[in-house]
């Protein structure tokens, strides 16, 4: 994992940009059981065991690149970029227990195939007319391509969202 942030003032505004990268092993926390570091286990109502981690999930390279506008803490306006490219390798363990298979494995490099690409973009607004209260929205479009790792599955979605704060 590593990033790269920089801000500026212009008069009365100021602005944030960051640079984000993270790379994980196809094998990265894996144990011979489920309760692995870095990977958590959540007992549902209806007895099914969800896990999920706790970490960047494995096999994963990722990049984000973003700006954040603002005057005070009055208006800000701000966008991100995310590139999300996921191999095969998934939550569960798979890693090879015969030293063949395991050779081949150790020689193996982030993202397996076929890989998942997802782009994600998403832009947002903050407006604080006054001290206590606050207008947010924001909208964000995901493009994956390979989706769950299925070669030629393509998928896109989007969200919105509207949020008023009261500040006391």
């Amino acid at each position: 994992m590593a990033g790269v942030r920089y801000s500026h003032s212009f008069d009365t505004w100021a602005s944030v940009f960051h640079l984000e990268f993270i790379y994980t092993d196809p094998y990265a926390y894996m144990l011979s059981t489920p309760f692995a570091s870095f990977i958590n286990m959540l007992n549902t109502p209806n007895l099914k065991q969800n896990y999920y981690f706790i970490g960047y999930p494995r096999d994963t390279f990722a990049c984000s690149l973003g700006t954040k506008f603002f005057k005070d803490d009055s208006l800000a306006i701000s966008g991100d970029f995310t590139w999300i490219s996921r191999g095969t390798h998934g939550l569960y363990w798979d890693y090879p227990l015969n030293e063949e298979e395991r050779i081949k494995a150790n020689k193996e490099n982030t993202p397996t195939s076929p890989v998942e690409n997802k782009f994600i973009i998403s832009l947002g607004a903050k407006w604080k007319p006054l001290e206590y209260l606050s207008f947010n929205g924001s909208v964000s479009g995901i493009f994956s391509f390979n989706n769950k790792n299925i070669s030629g599955s393509t998928e896109t979605g989007g969200q919105a969202s509207l949020s008023v704060s009261f500040h006391y």
